[in-house]
């Protein structure tokens, strides 16, 4: 899977739009960026990309936090 950081996805965008004229942009930077933001967040929501991580507990403990997770949809132990 590539990934693509918001600048690119930016460029891309414009190209398609063919708005690539730095000159007569006709959207702002921040729209684009908004539209893109907004977009990955929907496409996130509707096929989330599958990640794995392995907690260890502490001593006897069966408590794990999962602060360091980031944005989750959902968890399966």
């Amino acid at each position: 899977m590539t990934t693509m950081d918001l600048e690119t996805m930016r460029t891309r965008v414009r190209v398609d739009l063919r708005d690539t004229d730095p000159e007569s942009e006709r959207w702002p930077d921040e729209t684009l960026d908004r539209h893109i933001e907004r977009a990955v967040r929907d496409l996130s929501l509707a096929a989330p990309r599958e990640a794995t991580a392995t907690l260890t507990a502490a001593g006897a403990s069966r408590e794990l936090s999962l602060a360091g997770l980031g944005d989750r949809v959902a968890l399966e132990a």
